[in-house]
């Protein structure tokens, strides 16, 4: 007898991760059918972190993904130069 499925909530059998699918498995109420839906990736979500340069190392922008971890880095920056400051109040070592 046709009719239309009546499907529960779902099983989860695989998560999704940031770069891979996940895959859900749903049941008829009414009859032994079953259906399968692929969940789609969810993507990275970066959360981004400046570290400014000095005059001794460059700065850079750390990319570090809230779910998984991955980490990128990117745009860097020059070291600033020294600024060489002359205070006349202190004489010069002889």
């Amino acid at each position: 007898e046709e009719h239309d499925h009546q499907w529960d909530d779902g099983i989860l059998l695989k998560s999704p991760t940031c770069l891979e699918s996940g895959i859900m498995e749903y049941d008829c109420k009414l009859c032994s059918h079953t259906k399968v839906e692929v969940l789609a990736p969810y993507g990275h979500d970066y959360q981004e972190s400046i570290t400014l340069p000095t005059c001794q190392s460059k700065g850079y922008t750390t990319y570090k993904c809230k779910r998984c971890d991955e980490t990128k880095i990117d745009n860097y920056v020059n070291e600033i130069e020294h600024e060489i400051v002359i205070d006349e109040a202190i004489s010069p070592a002889l």
